[in-house]
């Protein structure tokens, strides 16, 4: 758990809770997905989790409790949105304060096109104005 003197605050961008690749999204949205494909993704989880069982390395079944604000950006129409949906849904029922940015139309790492793509844009000036505003808020203000 967090102290409540930490101030600081959690960016997460597409993350990627659960390496089983059970999702229902994984293959729901393997044609609008222009980031990931089904396939690599379990090719990538079997090589980040080697001999170690994916039950065994599941962050979604972790106590949440005393995280500092977390803000989500998540695609969805991306491979791993029910990854960020659950988080989120977790975190919120653990008491953290979350901003979740779910956008239509958008796959994995959208926001990797920022310059090129307004939805990118918007989401990194949201994100860094929220990351920013939590990380320098005085303690009277918490």
């Amino acid at each position: 758990m967090v102290p409540p003197s930490v101030h600081g605050s959690v960016g997460l961008i597409s993350p990627w809770l659960d390496l089983s690749c059970s999702a229902p999204a994984v293959s729901a949205n393997a044609a609008s997905d222009a980031m990931l494909d089904p396939a690599w993704l379990a090719i990538a989880a079997n090589a980040y989790r080697g001999p170690v069982d994916a039950a065994d390395l599941r962050p979604l079944d972790a106590d949440l409790t005393g995280l500092p604000p977390m803000y989500v950006i998540a695609g969805a129409a991306e491979l791993l949105v029910d990854d960020a949906d659950r988080l989120v849904e977790r975190a919120r029922a653990a008491g953290v304060r979350v901003t979740y940015q779910r956008v239509d139309g958008m796959w994995h790492d959208f926001p990797v096109l920022a310059g090129l793509l307004t939805e990118a844009d918007t989401a990194l000036v949201e994100l860094g104005a929220t990351l920013y505003a939590d990380c320098t808020r005085t303690p009277s203000t918490t």
